[in-house]
């Protein structure tokens, strides 16, 4: 849909939801692999990471389902879909919430490199930019951080959910 300004700003709303998953894909699984035990919770939390990206789509639709509401909803539409291949790719991520893709995490990784390679570009291409390259960088730096804040959020919530079932399963089997 072009070059815009909005453009670039929903390219940020879908960085903040997506971009940091490789990086916390990369650390949960580096603390998942330091134990062989098997009650390791580090290991329950990497089995629940599909899960954790799939909501974090969730929360993506969640969101451009409360940009679309209001009067203009031809208007909102076409703010919203800036960039329609992108955005539908965001939204794909809802499909690990289907067990068989829950149980590969690493396709959840292979998902989220699209919006990792973003990132990427955009600091490779500041170092043959001038001043405005700088600002992009760190709007998606501000980006990122939130992102990840985001998906440690989700998994901790996931691994919560996850935790209180089975000590509700447990205490009411009796």
């Amino acid at each position: 849909m072009g070059n815009t300004f909005f453009a670039y700003l929903h390219r940020l709303e879908i960085l903040a939801f997506f971009s940091a998953y490789p990086l916390l894909y990369a650390v949960v699984f580096f603390i998942a692999g330091a134990s062989p035990n098997k009650n390791n919770p580090g290991r329950k939390a990497a089995a629940m990471l599909a899960v954790s990206y799939a909501f974090s789509g969730f929360l993506y639709l969640g969101l451009q389902c409360k940009n679309l509401s209001g009067s203009n909803f031809y208007g909102n539409l076409t703010m919203v879909m800036q960039q329609p291949y992108l955005t539908l790719w965001a939204l794909c991520s809802m499909a690990f919430f289907v067990p068989a893709l829950a149980k590969r995490p690493v396709l959840s990784l292979l998902h989220s490199l699209v919006f990792f390679f973003f990132v990427i570009k955009d600091v490779v291409s500041q170092f043959f930019n001038t001043a405005a390259g700088s600002e992009v960088v760190k709007n998606d730096m501000k980006m990122f951080t939130d992102s990840f804040l985001l998906q440690c959020g989700s998994l901790l919530l996931m691994v919560l959910i996850i935790y209180l079932l089975a000590f509700y399963r447990k205490s009411y089997a009796k």
